[in-house]
């Protein structure tokens, strides 16, 4: 790493009549970026920006116990205060935040490379689920409902705050830390999930068995359509603790499960032949090419003839 690979601390302040804007960036390197905001509009104020996907992992905190709704590719969602937000946009996303009027917001975004995850071992399902996703190439968010602010999270978010100068040493301290708290996000997720198991559905080995056989069979046999009734009879199982199982161990259930199959294999069969959307459609099981169309374009953003190589 060389001297001049972080930027030292800069603090920005914007008013433009209907409030202030004020950012500082903690740090600003090519794997990772820090930055906190302190935010209060005199009016409702949407705020609209760009996210650039498919390079970075995001963490984003609210400090303050508001929420602030928002939307991503016009799917609404809130963030609740005091909870950390984990996700990965695999395209371009159109982002919106919508802050009440006189309320002073307070936030922390940590930008992460995404090949960040590959330094933190998961050791939940959801985790695991949510790094294949990046792997594969597929927006993801590590928990819907946020992760709750540990103590010990707290504790290393404040080291980082409290960073006003940038060397060296500093870098991969900071760095060091931000590790620290993907581990400690992990960790709670994990806890959490294993509780949820424990309480609602606990799954023997036999069950963890039959659920991985499962997947390798929905896995080789995507094209074909099954229900949850089918693939329980197949695999000797109660389909309820089947269908909810899946879903604890992989952090999908099934037919997101089948669908993404599906869309990585029509995926690969568009960059890697020549054969024509319709007849991609029929070999992933799809009857209507408006309906693969459709379902591909919500996994991957855009339609298929954005993916097919030019020649």
């Amino acid at each position: 790493m060389k001297e001049n690979s972080t930027q030292p601390l800069a603090e920005q302040s914007f008013h433009k009549g209907l409030g202030a804007v004020a950012s500082r960036c903690i740090l600003m390197a090519e794997d990772m970026e820090i930055r906190e905001y302190q935010v209060y509009y005199t009016a409702d104020q949407t705020v609209r920006f760009r996210h650039e996907g498919g390079r970075k992992i995001e963490v984003i905190l609210f400090f303050q116990p508001l929420s602030v709704p928002g939307t991503v590719q016009q799917r609404k969602f809130i963030y609740l205060g005091n909870r950390l937000y984990v996700y990965y946009q695999a395209m371009d996303s159109d982002v919106e935040l919508h802050f009440k009027k006189d309320v002073t917001y307070q936030y922390i975004r940590i930008l992460l490379d995404k090949d960040t995850i590959n330094h933190v071992p998961p050791s939940a399902a959801i985790a695991t689920g949510f790094v294949d996703a990046i792997h594969g190439g597929y927006s993801a968010m590590l928990a819907e409902q946020g992760i709750e602010l540990a103590p010990a999270m707290k504790e290393v978010i404040q080291y980082i705050q409290g960073f006003s100068a940038i060397s060296i040493s500093a870098y991969f301290y900071i760095k060091s830390q931000v590790y620290l708290l993907m581990g400690l996000i992990f960790e709670n997720v994990a806890a959490r999930k294993h509780e949820e198991t424990a309480a609602d559905y606990p799954l023997k080995t036999g069950d963890l068995q039959k659920l991985h056989s499962v997947k390798a069979f929905i896995t080789a046999n995507a094209e074909r359509f099954y229900t949850i009734e089918q693939l329980a009879k197949e695999f000797s199982m109660n389909a309820s603790k089947l269908k909810k199982g899946f879903k604890r161990l992989f952090g999908m259930g099934v037919f997101e499960y089948t669908a993404r199959v599906r869309m990585n294999t029509a995926l690969e069969l568009i960059q890697n032949t020549g054969l024509s959307f319709k007849e991609i459609a029929f070999q992933v099981g799809y009857s209507a090419p408006s309906s693969f169309t459709v379902a591909f374009k919500r996994q991957f953003g855009k339609a298929p003839r954005y993916f097919r190589p030019t020649s």
